[in-house]
């Protein structure tokens, strides 16, 4: 039987694979998570992908390139299937299975007790950007492409590069940072470079035959491919210069929490300081030698995580097998990969139906999870006043709420501001920030932007300068929103 096969080592790894997917079964926290539901539900129903805003009334009518649409499809036809839990079971295991081609990266002689520390320490790391959001598509997709250029490199097997161009198809439909898969192979073509340029100064080889060998020319071949596949998708050649200006919008550093470097001083982050710490502390003392493009992929999505924390889970995929690999050479210990069916076999069964009834009750209650995290972090209960007194107009809303009041109210009621700062830009987001923390000239740039209700949290410095004004009156108030109407 299979089963007498199973070994202390692999109840180990499966048991790091299950606890990871229960780190991600939580409710999802992701504010942007609204309104791409509601943008998948009117691809849907209109059998149309959205190029124009009509969300909001500050930008009626302005392009909008919708990148993740296909996602959103994707997403919105879970929530129909099986409600917000379906969305984020199937998510979690799409991250799960990112982490998992990431592990089958190390070599394979590696000790399993590392590769799963250091899984575990990945997927913890990655926890802050992982919920049920189109960026889980990124990480997939950058972990497979990773996967595959290795496996040509290693083996020089075109087989590994024939799905490239194909992922490359759905990720530019999928998330707008396609674009990292055509770095990722420039990393690996970068490698081959100064792999060869190292083999012509010890053998004094043509310099053309390093830039010119076959393994370049094959990854030039793919890079141009997957850029014309690129192109297919509903906004054509303009799509490559999205990735470039969402990443040049300087209020993404200055506003978005994610979007800044990581706070160390937070716990939140500790994890990814151990990570960094570890690779630097044992790759010195390691004496075996990292490949050239792993070391690049790391000093690139590391240089990348240190900008912004979103790309926490890129530095997570490429340096987990690396971490692996130094870990098994710096602190080799001997582990048993024999079966002990006596043993084994019992505490497996034992632990792994512990595990597994677990996520299931998890599953269970993560719809009334969801309810309560949201009915603690969205104005419900205004959104309800509003709608039951049939209330129209301009609202000026909190920048978190916009998703949720775009699913929730549009298209009766449009808002001010949310997550797509792409589409709003500095200038508009600026213009919020300046309002809502009631910087000089906040009341005048209401009244010009004709706003007639403000929907925001009570401990604002704008909800209570709103109460102290006499040009605005509360009309409804609750512990989690207060709504303001203009009355000069």
């Amino acid at each position: 039987m299979k089963l007498m096969k199973f070994s202390l080592s692999k109840l180990f790894l499966v048991l790091v694979f299950m606890g990871s997917l229960l780190l991600l079964l939580r409710p999802i926290g992701d504010p942007d998570f609204w309104w791409h539901l509601k943008t998948g539900k009117m691809i849907v129903e209109t059998k149309s992908i959205p190029i124009y805003d009509d969300y909001a009334f500050t930008y009626t009518g302005t392009p909008w390139k919708a990148p993740e649409w296909l996602t959103e499809v994707f997403m919105y036809s879970l929530f129909k299937l099986g409600g917000v839990r379906l969305v984020i079971l199937i998510f979690s295991l799409l991250s799960i299975a990112a982490i998992i081609v990431a592990g089958l990266r190390a070599q394979k002689d590696r000790n399993p007790y590392w590769l799963g520390f250091a899984l575990l320490l990945g997927v913890i790391l990655s926890t802050p950007v992982l919920w049920a959001r189109p960026q889980v598509f990124l990480i997939l997709y950058a972990s497979i492409f990773v996967f595959l250029l290795e496996k040509y490199v290693q083996k020089r097997n075109l087989r590994y590069l024939i799905p490239l161009p194909i992922i490359m198809l759905l990720w530019v439909n999928q998330h707008g940072s396609f674009i990292l898969g055509i770095g990722i192979i420039g990393v690996f073509l970068l490698a081959s470079w100064i792999d060869g340029y190292s083999e012509f100064k010890k053998t004094n080889k043509s310099l053309k035959r390093v830039v010119f060998n076959r393994i370049s020319l094959t990854l030039v071949t793919i890079i141009a491919l997957c850029l014309l596949v690129a192109l297919i998708n509903p906004s054509g050649i303009k799509m490559f210069l999205y990735p470039f200006q969402t990443m040049s919008e300087p209020a993404q550093q200055e506003y978005i929490i994610e979007w800044a470097s990581p706070n160390f001083h937070e716990r939140t982050w500790v994890p990814l300081a151990i990570m960094f710490l570890a690779l630097i502390a044992f790759g010195l003392r390691s004496r075996n030698r990292t490949s050239t493009s792993n070391i690049l992929l790391c000093v690139g999505f590391g240089y990348l995580t240190l900008l912004s924390s979103r790309f926490s889970a890129l530095y997570a995929i490429v340096s987990i097998p690396i971490l692996t690999d130094l870990l098994t050479d710096t602190m080799p210990f001997r582990w048993s990969g024999k079966p002990n069916s006596k043993i084994i076999i019992p505490i497996s069964v034992l632990l792994l139906t512990i595990v597994i009834t677990y996520a299931i009750l998890l599953l269970i209650g993560l719809e009334k999870k969801q309810s309560e995290f949201d009915e603690s972090r969205y104005p419900i209960s205004a959104v309800t006043f509003i709608k039951e007194r049939e209330i129209q107009g301009r609202i000026f809303n909190s920048y978190n709420w916009g998703g949720y009041l775009i699913w929730s109210m549009y298209p009766e009621n449009k808002i001010y501001i949310d997550g797509r700062a792409d589409v709003f830009g500095t200038d508009r987001i600026r213009r919020f920030v300046d309002i809502y923390t009631t910087k000089p000239g906040w009341s005048s740039a209401l009244v010009a932007d004709n706003i007639d209700y403000v929907l925001i949290e009570p401990n604002t410095y704008l909800a209570y300068a709103l109460k102290d004004s006499t040009n605005w009156k509360c009309i409804y108030e609750d512990p989690v929103s207060v709504f303001f109407q203009y009355s000069p």
